[in-house]
C-alpha cells in the first residue's frame, strides 16, 4: 500500500494575505528589536513617538506580533480538508461531510431547534429565510404539513403519526452543547 500526502490548495488571495502578514510580522519585530539603529540609518533624527511607546513594552509587543501573526497565518492557510482516495476514487472527504461555513458539528436545523435559548444574532438562518422568524415560521409550516399528511393517511385507513422532535442539552452556563438534534417525519404503519 502506498500513501501519498499533499496539501490542499488554498485560495490565491489567502496565500497573498498570509505572505503580507508574514512581512508585517517580521517588520514589526525587526523594528522593535533594532529600531535604535534602523531609524537613524533611514535619516530620522528622532524615532517616531509610536516607536517610543512600543519600545517601553518591547517584549510584550514582539510576543504579541509573533503569536497573533502566526494565528492569522494559520487561519488563512488552514482549509480543514482531509480526503482519502482509493484506486483513484474518492472514498471520504471531510469537505463534503461538513456543511459549508459550519465546522462546529451543529447543523442549521439544530440551531433552529435552539431558537428560544440562543440570541437571534447567533442563529444561522437557512438561505431561503431572511431571518430567524421566517425560519421558525417555515418549521411550523412543515410540522403542519406533516400533521395534515398523517391525518389524511389515518382517514384512508392507515395508522400514521407526524412527529417533530427536538432535543438538546443545556449546560450550567445556559449554552447548548453539540449533541443537539431535530427530527421531522411521518411514521406510518398499516392497521
Amino acid at each position: 500500500m502506498e500513501v501519498l500526502g499533499s496539501n490542499y490548495p488554498i485560495a490565491p488571495f489567502k496565500a497573498t494575505l498570509s505572505s503580507i502578514i508574514t512581512v508585517l510580522q517580521l517588520g514589526v519585530i525587526v523594528v522593535l528589536l533594532l529600531g535604535d539603529y534602523v531609524f537613524p540609518a533611514m535619516g530620522f533624527a528622532q524615532p517616531p513617538e509610536l516607536y517610543q511607546q512600543l519600545k517601553d513594552k518591547k517584549m510584550v509587543v514582539v510576543m504579541g506580533a509573533w503569536f497573533v501573526g502566526n494565528m492569522l497565518q494559520n487561519s488563512l492557510t488552514s482549509s480543514g480538508a482531509f480526503e482519502i482516495y482509493f484506486d483513484g476514487q474518492k472514498i471520504f472527504s471531510k469537505l463534503e461531510t461538513v456543511i459549508a461555513g459550519e465546522d462546529r458539528c451543529v447543523s442549521r436545523r439544530s440551531l433552529l431547534a435552539l431558537a428560544p435559548l440562543v440570541p437571534a444574532a447567533f442563529l444561522a438562518a437557512p438561505a431561503n429565510a431572511r431571518n430567524v422568524k421566517d425560519a421558525l415560521k417555515a418549521k411550523a409550516e412543515r410540522e403542519a404539513a406533516l400533521k395534515a399528511a398523517a391525518e389524511k393517511m389515518r382517514n384512508s385507513g392507515r395508522n400514521a403519526e407526524a412527529f417533530a422532535d427536538s432535543s438538546y442539552a443545556v449546560s450550567e452556563d445556559k449554552s447548548p452543547n453539540i449533541h443537539t438534534r431535530q427530527e421531522e417525519g411521518l411514521r406510518t404503519a398499516t392497521k
